[in-house]
């Protein structure tokens, strides 16, 4: 779904009664690349008829099977290559979207990588026609992360007005907890990452993997990533479960209010674009 008046790509369930069912949509401009969907229909009585109506869009490899779609083991990647599947997605609520693919130097000097980490193509922020503090947005499906995950990344953030890059887990309920975060300059090269990321509690709970690039205070402020990969198990001895830096300050702390109710302080976060503070509240059993 490559173009800037993309349409919107419906996966319908049609029954008997003619009665339409949006199994699946997505809308706007995702970018030159190939995505890799797995659509879960659930089983009914009678006859349904499946539907996927494209408007301005490509399909390709449509594959129906009996069973559930147990894919959340499967490894999530993302490399950015024009032939490879990519498990994010540009979000369409952010103040502008990620470039990619991209190979070779970015549209302003002296920021962004001139080439890929791997391969030909990566994704990165395109400071020049945005505004200070304006974000990007890439996130996945919601995925049950019941085991520990670990999740693998490189990212270059170069030039002198750079703003922020962020990883955020985001639950059903909405709250977005900081796992990692980067700001400034950081040299023209670069950095691998390892990330393990807890399981889910309670264990049901559908979680998101969220990219947020953050445009700095002027216009060399290219923020690039490439080679993501999700995969079941611990990172081993190799990880970083959070970074500390000046931009942000972790609390991790509980408190419990009549003995019941715990309010979980996840962040505080302050920086030249706005403060965050980040709380959840779990009931005790």
């Amino acid at each position: 779904m490559y173009g800037d008046d993309m349409g919107t790509l419906n996966v319908l369930v049609k029954d008997e009664t003619g009665a339409n069912i949006v199994s699946w949509s997505k809308s706007g401009n995702q970018g030159e690349l190939w995505y890799g969907e797995v659509i879960e229909i659930q089983s009914t009585v009678g006859t349904r008829e499946r539907r996927w109506l494209p408007r301005n869009a490509a399909i390709d490899n449509v594959t129906i099977t009996e069973g559930s779609c147990a894919t959340d083991r499967i490894p999530h990647r993302c490399t950015f290559e024009i032939n490879d599947q990519c498990f994010l997605r540009q979000e369409t609520d952010d103040d502008f979207d990620w470039k990619l693919p991209q190979s070779g130097i970015t549209y302003t000097t002296n920021t962004g990588p001139s080439s890929a980490m791997e391969g030909d193509s990566y994704a990165y922020i395109e400071a020049t026609f945005t505004n200070n503090c304006d974000v990007a947005v890439l996130s996945s499906d919601s995925l049950t992360l019941d085991d520990p995950f670990c999740l693998t990344f490189a990212y270059h953030m170069y030039g002198n007005n750079m703003g922020k890059l962020k990883l955020l887990i985001r639950d059903e309920t909405g709250l977005d907890v900081i796992t990692w975060s980067k700001t400034g300059n950081k040299g023209d090269e670069w950095h691998n990452l390892k990330i393990e990321i807890p399981p889910s509690v309670p264990s049901s709970l559908k979680r998101k993997i969220i990219f947020q690039g953050v445009r700095g205070d002027g216009h060399r402020s290219d923020v690039a990533i490439d080679n993501i990969i999700l995969t079941p198990g611990t990172c081993g001895n190799s990880l970083i479960s959070l970074v500390q830096s000046s931009a942000f300050t972790y609390l991790q702390t509980s408190f419990y209010i009549e003995s019941v109710i715990v309010y979980n302080l996840f962040l505080v976060e302050q920086n030249q674009c706005k403060i965050t503070v980040y709380i959840s509240r779990n009931n005790r059993h």
